[in-house]
């Protein structure tokens, strides 16, 4: 095995980020050219019954930041996902 860091993600969170992944591709209110993957850090979490996947789009550089978690490159967005089925029960955006 070479010296690389290995960075592990539960195969639950994973489930539930593909269930995101999948509503980002779909969502309507952020343009499609804003849905690269690619250009957002992603964020997951679980507490109690649910886990939540947060996409925060990247900054090009020299963009400065503005209010609304919106960016050239995307528009941030994190869905709440119930453990139990894996269904996404909330989507927000930051204001």
């Amino acid at each position: 095995m070479d010296d690389a860091e290995q960075i592990g993600v539960p195969g639950e969170l994973m489930k539930a980020f593909l269930v995101a992944y999948d509503a980002f591709l779909k969502e309507t209110e952020i343009p499609k050219e804003k849905r690269k993957i690619e250009n957002y850090n992603i964020g997951l979490s679980q507490k109690g019954e649910y886990y939540s996947v947060f996409l925060v789009p990247k900054l090009k550089p020299g963009e400065p930041l503005r209010p609304g978690g919106s960016t050239e490159l995307g528009k941030a967005v994190t869905f709440k996902i119930k453990k139990e089925n894996y269904h996404i029960i909330e989507r927000f955006f930051y204001k």
